[in-house]
């Protein structure tokens, strides 16, 4: 027996992109193992701040709405200092949470807000003990209990199942960074993970989408701020994966707990982006990333951690070489969809069978469920009428027949029959007594007949409707006539016992003629006969007024007593409506099935690759083949095998009957009495339509399912010539999502990025039909470059790219010209998670100016041309009426750094646009003194800044602002600003020289081998340790602090060991 390997695998999805990749892949289980619950290896989370998105996770207990109420908003905004617990005041910028108006439909694009409901209760709470008790269900799981719960596969095997790497687990978590749930939650949300028990080895993997590079306003109106959302998304991530854990403002949980800071929050987060900027390139995005995560479960082989790919330290410009890339692209017999199509055509079929109108098969079931006279009458009386008759004649048969006629007790037998059968006698009370009886007696007939009616696909609900409809109108009739004949059977009464009292008059003359000559027995025995019959006669007319009476329904002091006839039209016109309304709702059902069939039909799915399929063509051939493929016998008819499965579907409808023709004592409504909208979701139960389509896929899951897409491939090839360069082309569509400047992303002579590729085929397929396969895309996945494995589902082949770990500098489309970083949107003050994160700079042009602001604070303060006042505080030139003549900068460098870059405001509102120039122009006034010359005026300026650099730190004056390091640091600051002015950075290596075997030891001509092992690219100064570029010159290297730009840590300027 095979064995079956898999990956215990957590999925969240955050945010609606997030949500609909979950979407996308537990259908996939769906398809792969009959049903997701199948796959208890792999647990899922869907955290939305929209609760109206649609997901089938809901009725799994999986989805988890986390949006806020206007209530809880109202609180926050007013309050932020009740929520200490989470440090709020110190991260949220309460002038962009207030930008959101709607706290019901998301998060409004707005990040910070994403972040927010996440981090207030209940929602904490209640995420982190769903994301345990998943964790803890992995954890426990077994292998045996797993392979248990899966069963057999599609083709009837049962292969022993074990779990990957020991049964660790992969946490995905996937999502957007465009909008504002998944984009606020996800730049911190590993940590959140990472703050749960899992193991060391044990890693979370982050597959995060990006806008395409051509989104404008014209696809969407808001693509500028979905730019601007991803951008500062990636910001926030390439910051977390490079700080040292002590260097990051803390996270603060409301349940008290902490991130752990020193770790990175995803071991490997992905970036991909849509084919184009459209929805149906987004949704084609979310299936292909879906397969991806699939891949991984199924396929350990293609998990990221079979290779090694640990990350390399951040670069000297603050880049974090984490971050990777994939492309995937299918070739693909789509089996699910097929099937889908192909069972909604069946059970179409059965329906409409079943659903038609068929006079021919109209039965009267008057006498069938006992609403006839002859079916009443023995029905309330418990027996034959007859025997009835003799039952309550018998006292009178008996005095008749005695040997003496005692005329005394014949009278009284006789008024004792006449009180017995009277209208307010026993017979009637016993006769009211019985009704409920006899109506249930006739309604569960009837109840029974329609089970066999509605289950019988040759009759069905309309010939049960004709058939309720005549039962009504015979039931209306037998109400009129028993209202009818109630008058006329008193009136008949009374005659008959005046007919009774003849006859025993008669009887009396004829015994009173009796003489010892003349025994007159002739005339005596036919009055006694005479005497039965009009006896029998009496009691009959009663019997049948009792009767019709309690047919009737009485009405009396605004009191109803129903008789059997109303009250049966009363059950069937419940019954009526309710065929009614599933005559409505199987209409609606067939309408949307047949346009459903339709679409699967005539409609490719969205795939990256090449579909074998044929619009119109494919999903009926497949259809025949596989029903054809349960014949019994060589000659068997389509036809016949369509109507056997016709029948199998509807008589397994066996809750139907009960819905349709309730119990009499039901008073519950249930789904088929509820209003509906024919264009609905809701026509039928979902448990309902989902059993119904369940069995309908049955004779083509397990055929299609088998389906191997190579050797298909192999057979189409020599029927369509155009074959061979779609597949080549689908081959190629396999490049990384994100196109990858690799001269770029190894700037600074870093290794090379690591590359991956892998050809998914499934197993035990035709070895010919391999090479085959193989030889058409060879010069794309070539066996020397890329490697063999098993596509777990014998319907798809899979190409799969990966670029692994490389820096955001590497994509153009995020750092290049027009990329991400240029996104123009002020719709919020902010567009970060947290304000109290100095955030590095992605763009050269981010970095700079926080360099030149950072370097231009630290002369400043040693020039004197900044004071430390409650603050760093900068003369100012008043430019109006109500302006004041400083500004007061934080008192932390870094920030203070970020707000003069940017031209924000000052710690007391006040604008700092243009601050940063007028402050590198008064240091200018100490550099470019007109009285001397460039060259002395520069070595005087230095002179200047080594002496008040000296005086700072004796005066110890260090402290005073956070952030500032020690004079090593500083002088490092400095070296790299003069290093940016050739005239300073002369007089620098005229003052202080580096040592001439340091440079020495650097510098390496193109070619030449280093002490690291490698070699050159280009001439220049290279780290002796690992390679990276130290300068393409002297000056360069002093530009960069003499730093190696792969490992900044590797330094090599003054005070270096």
């Amino acid at each position: 027996m095979r064995n079956m390997e898999v990956t215990k695998t957590l999925v969240i999805g955050l945010g609606s992109t997030g949500t609909r990749v979950a979407n996308n892949l537990l259908r996939r289980l769906d398809w792969q193992y009959g049903a997701a619950g199948r796959a208890p290896w792999v647990e899922f989370m869907a955290i939305e701040t929209n609760n109206n998105e649609p997901s089938p996770l809901r009725a799994r207990g999986d989805f988890f709405p986390i949006g806020l109420d206007a209530r809880i908003y109202g609180q926050i905004l007013q309050d932020p200092q009740s929520y200490r617990k989470i440090n709020l005041e110190s991260w949220a910028d309460m002038t962009t949470l207030r930008k959101l108006k709607d706290t019901e439909g998301g998060a409004g694009n707005i990040r910070m807000i994403g972040r927010l409901t996440f981090m207030t209760d209940p929602n904490f709470t209640t995420i982190k003990r769903a994301l345990q008790d998943r964790i803890n269900r992995l954890r426990k799981l077994q292998s045996s209990e797993a392979q248990e719960r899966r069963g057999p596969l599609h083709d009837g095997s049962n292969p022993t199942l074990s779990f990957a790497s020991g049964g660790e687990i992969r946490v995905f978590v996937v999502g957007t960074l465009c909008g504002g749930t998944g984009s606020g939650l996800l730049p911190d949300f590993g940590y959140f993970v990472k703050s749960l028990p899992l193991k060391e080895t044990e890693k979370v993997i982050g597959i995060f989408t990006l806008p395409h590079e051509n989104l404008t306003s014209v696809t969407a109106s808001n693509a500028d701020r979905l730019k601007k959302n991803a951008y500062h998304a990636l910001l926030e991530l390439n910051h977390y994966h490079q700080s040292q854990g002590g260097q990051l403002t803390p996270i603060q949980y409301p349940d008290g707990t902490q991130a752990n800071m020193g770790l990175e929050p995803y071991d490997l987060p992905y970036l991909v982006s849509p084919s184009a900027p459209s929805k149906t390139a987004e949704a084609e995005l979310n299936e292909l990333v879906a397969d991806r995560i699939f891949i991984n479960i199924i396929s350990p082989e293609s998990d990221p951690y079979s290779t090694a790919v640990d990350a390399p330290q951040p670069d000297r410009d603050h880049q974090a070489h984490v971050f990777s890339t994939f492309g995937l692209s299918v070739v693909e017999f789509p089996a699910a969809q097929i099937a889908e199509a192909a069972a909604k055509k069946l059970l179409l079929g059965a329906l409409k069978e079943w659903h038609a109108h068929k006079p021919d098969r109209v039965s009267d079931l008057t006498t069938a469920i006992g609403t006839d006279w002859g079916s009443l009458v023995p029905a309330y009386l418990q027996q034959p009428p007859e025997d009835w008759q003799k039952e309550v004649t018998a006292a009178v048969n008996s005095e008749l027949g005695a040997a003496k006629l005692d005329f005394g007790k014949l009278d009284r037998s006789l008024a004792s029959l006449r009180q017995a059968v009277a209208p307010d006698g026993a017979l009637s009370d016993q006769l009211r007594a019985r009704r409920d009886q006899v109506t249930e007696r006739i309604y569960q007939a009837f109840s029974d007949h329609a089970a066999e009616v509605l289950l019988d696909r040759t009759r069905g609900p309309r010939v049960l409707a004709a058939e309720v409809e005549y039962l009504l109108e015979g039931l209306q009739g037998l109400h009129e006539a028993a209202r009818a004949n109630t008058a006329v059977s008193q009136a008949e009464a009374a005659d008959a016992w005046d007919k009774v009292e003849t006859q025993v008059g008669r009887l009396k003359a004829e015994v009173g003629r009796v003489s010892f000559l003349n025994k007159n027995r002739s005339k005596i025995e036919a009055a006694q006969n005479d005497l039965r019959s009009a006896m029998r006669a009496f009691a009959k007319i009663q019997m049948e007024s009792a009767l019709y009476a309690s047919i009737q329904t009485h009405r009396k002091y605004g009191e109803i007593d129903f008789g059997v006839a109303e009250h049966l039209q009363r059950l069937l016109q419940q019954v009526q409506s309710n065929l009614s309304s599933l005559d409505s709702r199987i209409t609606a059902v067939k309408n949307r099935l047949a346009a459903d069939v339709e679409a699967k039909s005539a409609t490719l799915p969205p795939v990256n690759g090449l579909v074998l399929f044929e619009p119109r063509t494919t999903v009926q051939e497949e259809y025949a083949r596989a029903l054809e493929a349960g014949k019994t016998s060589s000659v068997q008819h389509l036809d016949n095998i369509e109507a056997r499965h016709f029948e199998e579907l509807i008589r397994g409808w066996t809750d139907l009957p009960g819905v349709v023709v309730p119990s009499s004592r039901q008073l519950e409504r249930t789904w088929i009495s509820a209003p509906f909208d024919p264009r609905g979701e809701h026509l039928l139960p979902a448990e309902t339509m989902s059993r119904l389509l369940s069995q309908a896929s049955r004779p083509f899951s397990a055929v299609l399912a088998q389906e191997n897409v190579v050797e298909r491939v192999s057979r189409e090839r020599e029927l369509r010539p155009t074959l061979d360069g779609q597949l080549h082309n689908a081959a190629e569509r396999a490049r990384p999502f994100l196109h990858l400047n690799k001269q770029k992303a190894v700037e600074g002579n870093r290794s090379p990025i690591m590359e991956r590729e892998s050809v998914f085929i499934p197993a035990d397929t035709n070895p010919m039909s391999v090479a085959a396969f193989k030889g058409v895309v060879a010069n794309v996945f070539s066996s020397t470059n890329g490697r063999d494995a098993v596509s777990a589902d014998p319907t798809r082949a899979l190409f799969l790219q990966e670029y692994f770990r490389f820096p955001l500098r590497g994509l153009d489309q995020v750092l290049g010209s027009g990329g991400l970083h240029s996104a123009e949107c002020q719709d919020f003050p902010t567009f970060h998670t947290r304000r109290d994160v100095q955030w590095y700079g992605l763009s050269r042009r981010e970095a700079q100016l926080l360099e030149d602001a950072e370097e231009a604070l630290i002369i400043g303060v040693l020039l004197g041309e900044l004071t430390i006042r409650n603050g760093i505080v900068m003369p100012w030139t008043p430019t109006g009426f109500g302006d004041r003549d400083f500004r007061r900068l934080p008192i932390n460098l870094a920030e203070a750094a970020r707000v003069l870059a940017r031209g924000e405001q000052d710690q007391d509102g006040f604008s700092l646009l243009g601050a940063l120039p007028t402050l590198q122009a008064r240091i200018d006034h100490h550099w470019k003194r007109p009285e001397l010359d460039p060259a002395q005026s520069s070595q005087e300026f230095v002179q200047q800044l080594q002496t008040r650099l000296g005086e700072f730190y004796r005066q110890g004056r260090a402290g005073q602002i956070q952030g500032w390091g020690d004079q090593a640091w500083a002088g490092e600051r400095l070296s790299k600003f003069t290093a940016k002015h050739t005239s300073l950075h002369e007089a620098t290596m005229l003052l202080y020289p580096p040592p001439a075997a340091t440079v020495n030891a650097l510098t390496l001509r193109k070619d030449q081998q280093g002490r690291w092992g490698g070699y050159a690219p280009k001439d220049g100064l290279y780290c002796p340790q690992c390679g990276g570029l130290v300068g393409e010159d002297v000056q360069d290297a002093a530009r960069n602090g003499w730093r190696c730009f792969t490992d900044s840590s590797h330094y090599y300027g003054p005070g270096a060991a």
